[in-house]
């Protein structure tokens, strides 16, 4: 006779000794790639990842982390496109639908991440997007992880609304551009979360159309991380906010991947001591829990 396994409920505590690990990989345009140089540091002091949020820029970056289960390889990848190969990449999109069609954008994920769905990932990964129909937030998690980065990165202006699933996906970054709350979802007891949102303004003299069009959605991810993400000891945020969403140049003399090594560096510590502090209140948690039932079987 086969016995019934009882669900262990929120409040109790797993008897796990080291703390799941989650990485919040935010939207950030060319910058994006910063969170390259985060992981590159994270991988260096063996801190270990278990689950992975995306947005955008960061849904590619932890789709490769994902499929690879390491950053490793990731910079030479992106650094195989000159700079003439990129422009590229450019498909002018019909007129009064957005700049650029995207299709080619397309064919070059396919080049970099391969052809993988979510359900054979090294690393749990799921990813955010903005449903144009409903007006709310999704997490794909399910089929097609190129489908669903095409989806995220769906920037409105700049690409067209992307056709999948039934619906219209826009960027995920305009509802949850730091994905603090999702990776809470997957179960991860510790958060590192990248965010690329401005805090400071930055003087623009005459804007053009791309200026224009990244400011104003730095406006609107600011905002929405502002309200998404709370306080939490648990919770590291590592903000990266130089430079811009178009910034090509700075992409190509590796200044966005320098800047993420800088602050992995400047935030390794507080990470450690965050595993360190989950660790004694888990471990504090549990032989409370043993002295509980031992004292209730013996009376």
């Amino acid at each position: 006779m086969k016995t019934k396994k009882t669900k262990r409920t929120r409040s109790e505590p797993s008897t796990r000794k080291e703390p799941r690990i989650g990485l919040a990989l935010g939207s950030g345009g060319a910058k994006g790639i910063s969170q390259v140089g985060v992981i590159q540091v994270l991988q260096e002091h063996n801190i270990p990842i278990h689950a992975i949020a995306g947005v955008s820029a960061g849904a590619i970056v932890g789709a490769y982390l994902a499929i690879h289960g390491s950053i490793d390889g990731f910079e030479d990848a992106l650094h195989r496109i000159s700079k003439h190969e990129l422009l590229k990449l450019i498909d002018f999109s019909k007129p009064n639908r957005a700049l650029f069609a995207g299709k080619k954008v397309e064919r070059y994920l396919a080049t970099l991440l391969g052809d993988h769905d979510f359900d054979n990932l090294t690393i749990p990964l799921w990813i955010v997007a903005t449903d144009m129909l409903e007006g709310k937030e999704v997490w794909l998690k399910t089929g097609s992880v190129n489908q669903a980065i095409r989806a995220s990165i769906s920037l409105p202006g700049i690409f067209p609304p992307h056709a999948y699933n039934n619906t219209l996906y826009l960027d995920g970054g305009l509802i949850n551009p730091t994905p603090v709350s999702t990776i809470k979802a997957m179960g991860a007891d510790i958060v590192i979360a990248i965010d690329h949102t401005m805090r400071t303004a930055t003087p623009i003299s005459k804007p053009n159309l791309f200026t224009t069009l990244a400011r104003s959605y730095e406006i609107i991810r600011t905002e929405m991380t502002k309200l998404k993400i709370g306080q939490d000891p648990y919770t590291i945020l590592i903000r990266i906010q130089k430079n811009n969403l178009f910034d090509t140049y700075r992409f190509y003399k590796n200044e966005f991947i320098e800047e993420g090594i800088k602050e992995g560096q400047a935030h390794i510590e507080a990470i450690k001591q965050a595993i360190a502090a989950w660790q004694q209140r888990h471990t504090k948690t549990l032989r409370q829990r043993k002295k509980k039932l031992k004292n209730k079987n013996t009376s």
